[in-house]
């Protein structure tokens, strides 16, 4: 799928590919195919398992959402298995630009009659939760305030909830930041924001869950409607657990597809990094590596898979093994005590084939599933269905135009360097101050050098005399333009002082919580997709 770029009014490049118009007929489509797939995925039909997936999905995300006293009541109709839009993302303070994937998501459910639903990432690294705000303090930039410092070597779905000190500190810390800046709005989104935050807290049950509930309870105002599912807990359902088992149980050959498809995208892309997009799955006489975690007290550790008499033994290179028999039944129910989760191309793998009609990506987990197309059509004999990409980023909360900044900069540059490295042309086209004192003398210091130079040409001519009476004369000049120097040097420091304070106040970084979710619903509602 080919991703659009557009850049209305000046406003952040906008990227909505294929047209929200066409979402519901794609949607229908995919659907139809995967339907009909005579694909089998360790020995069941992928569409039976497509249906077991989609009722156990459903339900896990009512429970959480419930959990997050958002007490979703949804129409009867659904129980008809109305269409499906998946989307998923890391439990962060994430920019406006992946945000309005939940609100297209909102969007899609209500105008199709069908279901949203959010896959919260909380499988993945444990990055710091924070909010970047901008500063203007000395020199502009932007600092990071923590509400969660991170773990490198666990998940979010092992950080802890955060207490209500904590919440406390983080609010103040962000909040005494905003006052220090132009009057906007985001004092009072953040204060919602806030408010959310506390009102998360008694629910939540790790950092990840913390982060999904208060961004629901934030967005409520703005009546948006979709479910939520961890990623940890998607991978205890029944058909999470088939699907892993075949990939186990053909370990090699989803191991070639996928490292086959990665080595087309880095020739295609011009890629030279072996890490990019996602490092190759290793085989080697040890074993083969799948693409997932083994999670182990909250702890990500690579996985691999070797046969051993009879059995398969999974293993990560800490020296955790698990030797379960090779037979699909016994293999799905030793999943049990096996905590696999899915590496990000599994997921969406997993996402588009077991549970979306549609599956919703941003522009960055769209650059890279075109692999993902790759590995289905090579270890499924399928083709891939078709998902959807947008990013919308909002207008940042102190943005300010730069009125012609740029343009100021440049005539600036170019005339400190006309008077530093051309003195004498700077002195003809009248640079100098008007009325400047020592105006006609130097005006006959021009003359002189235009002689010289005119002398130094002709046969014969001393160039060392004249080139030293050339220097003397250069370095009068130089001299006598000084205070203009002097004076286009400060102007040019206020100027990149002004370029410094538009580019921090125009980041587009900004996290969410900064913004009307009830302003920011309305690009949804017109026609402006």
């Amino acid at each position: 799928m080919v991703v659009s770029q557009s850049n209305r009014g000046g406003h952040p490049p906008r990227v909505v590919e294929p047209p929200l118009s066409e979402w519901a007929s794609i949607a229908a489509e995919n659907r139809r195919l995967l339907s009909a797939s005579p694909v089998s995925v360790a020995g069941q039909p992928l569409h039976r398992l497509r249906a077991q997936a989609r009722r156990d999905t459903m339900e896990l995300a009512l429970l959480f959402s419930q959990r997050a006293g958002l007490t979703p009541s949804l129409p009867p109709h659904l129980e008809a298995d109305g269409p499906l839009a998946i989307t998923g993302h890391q439990p962060i303070l994430c920019s406006t630009g992946v945000w309005s994937k939940y609100f297209a998501l909102s969007r899609f459910a209500e105008c199709t009659s069908g279901v949203g639903i959010d896959l919260v990432i909380d499988s993945d690294r444990a990055a710091p939760i924070a909010a970047d705000v901008p500063s203007l303090d000395e020199r502009p930039s932007i600092q990071s305030i923590v509400l969660s410092p991170g773990h490198a070597d666990k998940c979010f779905a092992a950080t802890p909830v955060p207490s209500r000190t904590q919440v406390a500190s983080f609010a103040e810390g962000v909040l005494s930041a905003l006052h220090k800046l132009p009057p906007s709005g985001a004092i009072n989104n953040f204060e919602a924001f806030s408010s959310a935050l506390m009102t998360s807290l008694p629910q939540a049950q790790n950092g990840a869950e913390l982060m999904a509930f208060t961004r629901r309870h934030f967005e409520a105002p703005a009546g948006l409607h979709y479910l939520q599912v961890p990623v940890t807990k998607l991978a205890t359902t029944l058909p999470f657990r088939f699907f892993a088992a075949d990939i186990l149980l053909r370990a090699v050959d989803f191991a070639a597809a996928y490292n086959q498809e990665l080595a087309v995208f880095r020739t295609n892309h011009k890629v030279r990094s072996a890490a990019q997009p996602v490092p190759d799955l290793r085989c080697n006489e040890t074993g083969v590596e799948i693409p997932f975690w083994i999670l182990t007290h909250g702890a990500r550790k690579r996985a691999f898979v070797r046969p051993i008499r009879g059995a398969i033994e999974v293993f990560s290179q800490e020296g955790e093994a698990y030797v379960i028999p090779d037979s699909v039944d016994e293999l799905v129910s030793a999943f049990a005590g096996l905590r696999l989760a899915p590496k990000a191309l599994a997921l969406t793998m997993y996402a588009r084939l077991f549970l979306a009609d549609i599956f919703i990506h941003g522009t960055g987990g769209a650059r890279y599933d075109s692999v993902t197309d790759g590995i289905i059509r090579r270890f499924y004999g399928l083709d891939a269905p078709h998902f959807a990409v947008i990013s919308i980023p909002e207008e940042p909360p102190y943005f300010v135009s730069d009125s012609g900044l740029s343009k100021m900069m440049s005539i600036a540059k170019d005339r400190l360097k006309a008077l530093k490295h051309h003195p004498e042309n700077a002195l003809e086209a009248g640079l100098q101050q008007p009325n400047h004192p020592h105006q006609v003398e130097h005006m006959d210091l021009v003359s002189q050098k235009r002689r010289l130079i005119a002398e130094m040409s002709k046969t014969g001519a001393d160039k060392a005399i004249l080139g030293g009476q050339m220097r003397h004369i250069n370095e009068l000049l130089r001299a006598s333009l000084q205070a203009e120097v002097s004076v286009v040097e400060a102007e040019l420091a206020d100027l990149l002082s002004m370029e410094a304070q538009v580019s921090v106040l125009g980041d587009r970084r900004y996290p969410y919580c900064f913004f009307d979710p009830r302003e920011y619903s309305q690009i949804f509602t017109g026609t402006v997709l």
